[in-house]
Formats: structure tokens, sequence, C-alpha cells
């Protein structure tokens, strides 16, 4: 028995394509389903000044080779060369990050060091913003007075006022006195 491939072509979308539903195609025919998501005219690796780029694939090898020597310098006997080793790779970060400055465009995987601190996310330093997970601080407009209020009136409890101090603040946290949960 032979199989008319044509004939079975037209049963098939026959039976998928009857008037829409989940199998009905969206696009119309003869129109690629994949399509670039986005403009795919220049290739990572062609971007950037191409003197920087190779400037910093010679110093990326160089960083790698550092890394190297710090690992295999891992022994007490040898601190004094280690110390300038883990030095070496340190100053070689700072050299990678100064030709992406200068006009590098290091690929994905080339980009072993953190990026400069101004292509970084902006963040906080301090431990104000502690506690509400928004990036503001937990009372609004507080006094330096008003905490150093708060730090001298805890300084001045006695050791058991301190523990039911610090067991109210932590929540179920008993006391010792108390005993535990």
């Amino acid at each position: 028995m032979s199989i008319d491939y044509k004939q079975l072509q037209e049963m098939v979308k026959e039976a998928m394509f009857t008037g829409g539903g989940i199998n009905e195609p969206s696009a119309p025919e003869g129109v690629p389903h994949r399509m670039p998501s986005a403009n795919t005219d220049s290739k990572a690796q062609d971007k950037g000044d191409p003197k920087a780029n190779k400037m910093y694939d010679v110093a990326l090898a160089a960083r790698e080779a550092a890394e190297q020597l710090v690992e295999a310098l891992d022994d007490p006997t040898f601190d004094g060369a280690y110390e300038y080793a883990f030095k070496a790779s340190a100053l070689l970060r700072k050299a990678l990050n100064s030709l992406e400055s200068s006009g590098a465009h290091p690929m994905p995987d080339q980009r072993v060091v953190s990026q400069p601190a101004y292509q970084q996310k902006p963040t906080t330093d301090s431990g104000a913003s502690m506690g509400d997970f928004a990036g503001g601080p937990m009372i609004e407009n507080l006094d330096d007075r008003e905490v150093q209020a708060a730090i001298e009136a805890y300084e001045a409890l006695d050791p058991s006022q301190v523990a039911f101090f610090e067991a109210y603040f932590a929540g179920d946290k008993k006391t010792d006195d108390e005993g535990s949960i």
C-alpha cells in the first residue's frame, strides 16, 4: 500500500486548523514562526574599539594567569609571593575595568570582574535603610537628638531590664529568667 503524502498533508491540515481554537495559526501563511527578537545588525564581538578589545584580551589572559598563580602559591611557605600575586590580580581587575571605560566591549563570558562603579546599580552603604526593604529609613524625620536620647536610655537600663528590652524587640523570644519556649 502506497501513501499519498500530499493527501495526508491536506488531511492533517484540515483536521488541525478548522475554524479557530488553540491550533489555529496566528500568522499569515508563508511567514516563519520564529523571528529575531532584537536588532541583530552588529554582533557583540564586533562592538567596541578593536585596539581596546585586543588589549582587554591580553589583560584577561594575564588576570587568569595571576589567578592560577595565586592558587598555586596558597602555601604558608610562599606568603610573600602569594601577597604580591594577589595584589597583581587585584590590579589587573582595575586594568580590565579601565579598558572597558576606554572603549573595550568584552563578550559576556569574558566579564570576570564586577562592573565599574558608574555602571553598577545604586545602593545604600549604611544600615539606616535596613528593615523596610524599600530603601528608605524605617522612621521618617528621625533627629539625631532622638537617636542619642534612645541610646542613652538603653545604656541606663540595668541588666534585667536589658534582657526584657531585647526580648520585647525579638518578638517571641523569652528572657533567661522566664525560660525558653
